[in-house]
């Protein structure tokens, strides 16, 4: 899993670094429903990088040749191993902090008040209740959406603020806004080692808001939107002396931002518009071709599959007293989770010497597997090329494939 995270890196910071500095530099030129359409586009940009690719035999002639000491081996190995560690610790840890943020909420807005009528009416599959854990309208859940409002809300809104303020939720409901936000907490996740999708979640945040915004305010008067704007402070005053459970209304930048963006009229500019998309569109291209193959040909190597773990063979007793040095040049096939299979000896010198051990081996070393559009491909017919030295002052053996150096301190 975390080979796949990994090869995600290029075309996904690519996506969000464009996201995130249209979100911060052309709020008034892009509209904010425009905006958040485009973030679209971080899903879609993984699902091309996905598409599923042939598999192919590897061609030797790009195969890399490298020489690996024992001690740098084991380094790899270490690093390797680490790497996965602390991706899947960090991986766990924003899970858990969502599940216990969502069971926060549960357990403060426990206590509620259910109502029934409400200034515009609501789908029916929405709840709305009561309680004094909120500072402003929320809407929480997916399967069963509730909307839980402030103990004090008529009393503190006039029956247009209340409207409005409903109504925003309300476009949440219509957009699943709560799934996106359930997808992007996953690629929070899975992601979470890069510094850019921290600041891509919160320009997704902040630009959902926006949209809502926009939406409510789509044929609202002047004088509508300054109401509008005076409610926003009005509530995000009220959520600080409420319990600190989340609110879309309590969070300064935020809100700051919304209120500028509702003072602004965002100038139409279809060549602007046009622009954006025109580079979305290059950049999926890229991805697509990236991924496929060129001239109906792909060009694989062993460059591509980096073994993460090696087991080192053991020198065999027989040739430690006959002072043997050798050489075994082996075949085998890479399957998509790493693994080695279809091992068999291609040549040997001396035959039959080191045959045994480096069979056995082999069929213990794991692959990075090939990547092709993120998905993990099969490999056939690589070649490896193990040389046995009884020392580090015995000359180098021919490198054909691949030379891995095999120290007599390796049967210790």
């Amino acid at each position: 899993m975390a080979n796949w995270v990994m090869s995600q890196q290029l075309a996904l910071t690519l996506v969000l670094l464009v996201l995130v500095i249209i979100e911060r530099f052309t709020r008034d030129t892009l509209a904010p429903q425009q905006l958040y359409r485009l973030w679209l586009m971080v899903p879609l940009i993984l699902l091309v990088n996905n598409l599923p690719a042939d598999i192919v035999q590897v061609n030797q002639s790009y195969i890399p040749q490298y020489v690996v000491s024992m001690a740098a081996n084991k380094e790899f190995n270490s690093l390797s191993i680490g790497w996965h560690s602390v991706w899947l610790v960090g991986a766990s840890l924003i899970v858990i902090v969502g599940v216990f943020a969502q069971r926060g909420l549960n357990k403060a807005t426990s206590e509620y008040r259910s109502i029934k009528h409400l200034p515009i009416a609501l789908p029916k599959c929405i709840a709305v209740r009561m309680c004094n854990s909120v500072g402003g309208p929320l809407l929480s859940g997916i399967f069963k959406p509730v909307l839980y409002l402030p103990q004090d809300f008529f009393n503190q809104y006039n029956t247009q603020q209340q409207i409005m303020m409903i109504q925003h939720e309300l476009v949440h409901f219509k957009r699943k806004d709560n799934w996106f936000n359930l997808l992007a907490l996953a690629l929070l996740a899975l992601f979470w080692f890069n510094p850019l999708t921290w600041l891509a979640y919160r320009s997704f945040k902040r630009n959902q808001e926006t949209a809502c915004d926009a939406v409510v305010l789509e044929n609202a008067s002047q004088q509508e939107k300054v109401l509008y704007s005076k409610t926003l402070v009005q509530c995000a005053e009220h959520s600080l002396h409420a319990l600190p459970v989340y609110s879309s209304y309590g969070e300064k930048t935020t809100m700051f931002k919304r209120i500028h963006l509702i003072q602004q009229n965002t100038e139409k500019r279809p060549l602007f518009t046009a622009g954006v998309l025109g580079l979305f569109a290059a950049i999926f291209a890229s991805v697509a071709l990236a991924g496929s193959d060129f001239g109906g040909q792909k060009v694989l190597g062993l460059k591509a599959a980096m073994p993460v773990k090696r087991i080192e063979p053991l020198y065999p007793p027989e040739a430690i007293e006959q002072k043997l040095n050798g050489s075994v040049v082996l075949r085998f096939d890479i399957e998509a989770d790493g693994s080695t299979s279809n091992i068999e000896i291609v040549k040997s010198q001396p035959e039959n010497t080191f045959d045994k051990n480096s069979v056995a081996a082999l069929k213990q070393w794991i692959y990075k597997p090939r990547i092709v559009g993120g998905v993990a491909q099969k490999q056939s017919g690589l070649l490896v090329q193990l040389d046995y030295l009884l020392g580090p002052d015995q000359p180098a053996r021919p490198a054909m494939i691949e030379t891995i150096k095999v120290s007599q301190t390796a049967s210790h």
